[in-house]
Protein backbone atom coordinates (compact mmCIF):
# COMPACT_ATOMS: atom_id res chain seq x y z
CA UNK A 1 0.00 0.00 0.00
CA UNK A 2 1.05 4.10 -0.05
CA UNK A 3 1.67 3.83 3.56
CA UNK A 4 3.70 0.99 3.63
CA UNK A 5 5.91 2.54 1.26
CA UNK A 6 6.24 5.88 2.49
CA UNK A 7 6.28 4.50 5.79
CA UNK A 8 9.70 2.37 4.82
CA UNK A 9 8.32 -0.45 6.40
CA UNK A 10 9.19 -3.88 5.77
CA UNK A 11 7.31 -7.26 4.04
CA UNK A 12 8.54 -10.71 5.44
CA UNK A 13 7.95 -13.31 2.77
CA UNK A 14 8.43 -17.05 3.83
CA UNK A 15 9.35 -19.19 0.79
CA UNK A 16 10.30 -22.66 -0.12
CA UNK A 17 13.21 -23.59 -1.99
CA UNK A 18 14.72 -26.84 -2.92
CA UNK A 19 18.36 -28.38 -2.16
CA UNK A 20 19.42 -30.40 -5.00
CA UNK A 21 22.74 -30.21 -3.35
CA UNK A 22 21.61 -32.96 -1.06
CA UNK A 23 20.03 -37.05 -1.49
CA UNK A 24 17.58 -36.78 -1.62
CA UNK A 25 16.60 -33.66 -2.60
CA UNK A 26 14.63 -31.46 0.33
CA UNK A 27 12.46 -28.67 0.68
CA UNK A 28 13.71 -25.97 2.85
CA UNK A 29 11.52 -22.65 4.24
CA UNK A 30 13.37 -19.85 4.83
CA UNK A 31 12.32 -16.51 5.33
CA UNK A 32 13.00 -13.04 3.44
CA UNK A 33 12.48 -9.43 4.32
CA UNK A 34 11.88 -7.08 1.88
CA UNK A 35 12.22 -3.17 2.74
CA UNK A 36 9.98 -1.12 1.19
CA UNK A 37 11.02 2.29 -0.25
CA UNK A 38 8.67 4.98 -0.83
CA UNK A 39 9.85 5.38 -4.88
CA UNK A 40 8.41 1.74 -5.94
CA UNK A 41 6.09 1.51 -7.84
CA UNK A 42 4.26 -1.01 -9.62
CA UNK A 43 6.66 -3.36 -11.48
CA UNK A 44 9.79 -2.94 -9.37
CA UNK A 45 12.31 -5.19 -9.36
CA UNK A 46 13.64 -6.74 -5.84
CA UNK A 47 16.69 -9.07 -6.35
CA UNK A 48 17.92 -11.68 -3.69
CA UNK A 49 21.14 -13.74 -5.19
CA UNK A 50 21.55 -16.84 -3.61
CA UNK A 51 18.30 -17.22 -1.88
CA UNK A 52 16.88 -19.60 -4.61
CA UNK A 53 16.98 -23.04 -5.11
CA UNK A 54 20.07 -24.97 -4.14
CA UNK A 55 21.34 -26.96 -7.99
CA UNK A 56 23.24 -30.03 -7.61
CA UNK A 57 26.85 -28.22 -7.62
CA UNK A 58 26.06 -26.27 -4.55
CA UNK A 59 25.34 -23.34 -6.81
CA UNK A 60 22.55 -20.98 -5.52
CA UNK A 61 19.42 -19.37 -7.64
CA UNK A 62 18.30 -15.74 -7.44
CA UNK A 63 14.62 -14.86 -6.25
CA UNK A 64 12.88 -11.99 -7.76
CA UNK A 65 10.12 -9.85 -6.34
CA UNK A 66 7.93 -7.73 -8.40
CA UNK A 67 6.10 -4.68 -6.31
CA UNK A 68 2.46 -4.47 -7.07
CA UNK A 69 1.23 -1.68 -5.12
CA UNK A 70 -1.90 -1.96 -4.20
CA UNK A 71 -4.71 0.87 -5.55
CA UNK A 72 -5.48 3.85 -2.73
CA UNK A 73 -9.15 4.71 -1.27
CA UNK A 74 -8.30 8.28 -1.29
CA UNK A 75 -5.02 8.69 -3.30
CA UNK A 76 -3.90 8.10 -6.71
CA UNK A 77 -0.01 8.93 -7.34
CA UNK A 78 1.56 10.21 -9.98
CA UNK A 79 5.91 9.81 -9.18
CA UNK A 80 6.24 11.69 -5.74
CA UNK A 81 2.86 13.68 -5.98
CA UNK A 82 -0.45 12.65 -4.08
CA UNK A 83 -3.88 13.43 -5.48
CA UNK A 84 -6.94 13.18 -3.92
CA UNK A 85 -10.77 14.26 -4.42
CA UNK A 86 -12.55 16.16 -2.00
CA UNK A 87 -16.64 16.42 -2.29
CA UNK A 88 -17.43 20.05 -1.22
CA UNK A 89 -21.49 21.64 -0.69
CA UNK A 90 -22.36 24.78 -3.00
CA UNK A 91 -22.83 26.56 0.35
CA UNK A 92 -18.80 25.16 0.97
CA UNK A 93 -17.56 26.80 -2.73
CA UNK A 94 -19.39 30.32 -2.51
CA UNK A 95 -19.03 31.08 1.69
CA UNK A 96 -15.56 29.19 1.78
CA UNK A 97 -14.57 25.87 3.09
CA UNK A 98 -12.14 25.17 6.41
CA UNK A 99 -11.53 21.26 6.70
CA UNK A 100 -9.45 19.25 7.43
CA UNK A 101 -7.70 15.90 5.54
CA UNK A 102 -5.73 13.48 6.30
CA UNK A 103 -2.22 12.67 4.24
CA UNK A 104 -1.08 9.28 3.18
CA UNK A 105 1.39 9.76 6.85
CA UNK A 106 -2.20 9.46 8.93
CA UNK A 107 -1.29 13.12 9.65
CA UNK A 108 -3.85 15.70 9.64
CA UNK A 109 -3.84 18.77 6.99
CA UNK A 110 -5.81 21.89 7.46
CA UNK A 111 -7.35 23.71 4.26
CA UNK A 112 -8.99 26.57 4.31
CA UNK A 113 -10.14 28.85 1.21
CA UNK A 114 -12.33 31.56 0.77
CA UNK A 115 -14.11 30.55 -2.38
CA UNK A 116 -13.49 26.97 -4.31
CA UNK A 117 -13.98 27.35 -7.64
CA UNK A 118 -15.92 23.87 -9.02
CA UNK A 119 -13.15 21.86 -10.10
CA UNK A 120 -10.28 23.69 -8.90
CA UNK A 121 -7.10 22.16 -7.49
CA UNK A 122 -5.19 23.10 -4.28
CA UNK A 123 -1.36 22.17 -4.32
CA UNK A 124 -0.18 20.95 -0.51
CA UNK A 125 4.02 20.89 -1.10
CA UNK A 126 5.56 18.41 1.51
CA UNK A 127 2.58 16.64 1.30
CA UNK A 128 3.09 13.87 -0.65
CA UNK A 129 5.57 10.82 -1.00
CA UNK A 130 9.35 10.59 0.21
CA UNK A 131 11.43 11.70 -2.69
CA UNK A 132 14.41 9.18 -3.41
CA UNK A 133 17.71 10.26 -2.42
CA UNK A 134 16.44 13.11 -0.06
CA UNK A 135 14.77 11.61 2.43
CA UNK A 136 13.94 15.45 4.33
CA UNK A 137 11.94 16.33 0.69
CA UNK A 138 8.74 14.89 -0.20
CA UNK A 139 5.96 15.29 -3.22
CA UNK A 140 3.17 17.28 -3.16
CA UNK A 141 -0.50 16.61 -2.62
CA UNK A 142 -3.15 17.84 -4.93
CA UNK A 143 -6.68 18.17 -3.75
CA UNK A 144 -9.30 18.60 -6.57
CA UNK A 145 -12.21 20.16 -5.52
CA UNK A 146 -15.24 18.92 -7.07
CA UNK A 147 -18.87 20.99 -5.98
CA UNK A 148 -21.75 18.70 -5.08
CA UNK A 149 -25.14 20.76 -6.33
CA UNK A 150 -28.07 20.40 -4.60
CA UNK A 151 -30.47 18.06 -6.08
CA UNK A 152 -33.60 19.72 -5.28
CA UNK A 153 -35.27 22.88 -6.73
CA UNK A 154 -34.54 26.14 -5.12
CA UNK A 155 -38.11 28.11 -4.74
CA UNK A 156 -38.68 31.10 -6.99
CA UNK A 157 -38.12 33.62 -3.76
CA UNK A 158 -34.36 31.58 -3.23
CA UNK A 159 -33.59 31.97 -6.89
CA UNK A 160 -34.89 35.86 -6.78
CA UNK A 161 -32.24 36.32 -3.76
CA UNK A 162 -29.42 34.00 -5.90
CA UNK A 163 -29.55 36.62 -8.57
CA UNK A 164 -29.64 39.38 -6.34
CA UNK A 165 -26.17 38.52 -4.99
CA UNK A 166 -24.83 37.11 -7.65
Amino acid sequence: TLEQLAAQSERKFRITRTRYDKTPPRAEMIELAVPLRPWWNTGTKINFSDKGDVGEDGATECIQFVVQVAAHARFTRTGDDLRMRLDISLKDSLCGLHTTVTDVFGRPVSVKLSVVNPRESLVLPGHGMPKKGRPDARGALFIDFYVKYPTYGLTPAQVATLREIL
